[in-house]
């Protein structure tokens, strides 16, 4: 182990009990890559994000969950490993080194709230580096859900790509605290609802 867009590429899920598959959890700082087809990528993210790396033709995915979009610590190196900086480089490199090629590798992007307490639109700021970077990667992104007040947990199943979501519902004080944003448009084909 080493804002919402693209047709059906994040779906929401439910939870379920039992089931074949190996789940490998991660938290802020972390990144996994895979190329076994039984397991599946799972984090929680506020507003954090998490980039999903996949490519398609060797069934090798990876995933990350980065803090901040690059550190502002002045030397404290815990917090430069949870950067997106650091991360998404990892990430790549982790993907390169199992054998995928960047050529062949498309992502999803997921995370980014508005959480309640933060006074600085950090979640935004995450999810917009993670959409640069991968633009100037030249990697697609073939999915994105980021932004709102709600928390969301993940889980990317490497032998398809496919990357399961579900909202987190937030409490009365999160929902009083920041507004919604716009809803999706009927029809957009973002996201499957259970």
């Amino acid at each position: 182990m080493d804002s919402s867009s693209g047709a059906d590429s994040i779906r929401r899920f439910r939870q379920t009990a039992g089931g074949s598959e190996n789940l490998i959890n991660l938290v802020q700082g972390d990144i996994a890559v895979s190329d076994r087809p039984g397991d599946a990528l799972t984090t929680i993210l506020g507003s954090c994000v998490a980039v999903c790396l996949h490519d398609e033709e060797r069934r090798i995915g990876g995933m990350n969950h980065f803090l901040l979009p690059v550190s502002n610590s002045g030397g404290a190196q815990n917090l430069n490993t949870r950067s997106g900086a650091y991360l998404m480089e990892l990430l790549i490199n982790s993907m390169l080194k199992k054998g995928a090629q960047k050529r062949r590798m498309t992502a999803r992007i997921a995370g980014g709230a508005m959480m309640l307490g933060n006074v600085r639109p950090i979640g935004a700021a995450n999810a917009k580096f993670a959409s640069d970077f991968l633009a100037a990667e030249r990697i697609p992104v073939a999915g994105q859900h980021t932004g709102g007040i709600r928390s969301r947990r993940l889980k990317f199943r490497i032998a398809t790509g496919e990357v399961l979501m579900q909202l987190i519902r937030p409490t009365e004080q999160e929902i009083d605290a920041v507004p919604e944003p716009p809803k999706l448009p009927d029809g957009s084909g973002a996201i499957d609802l259970f």
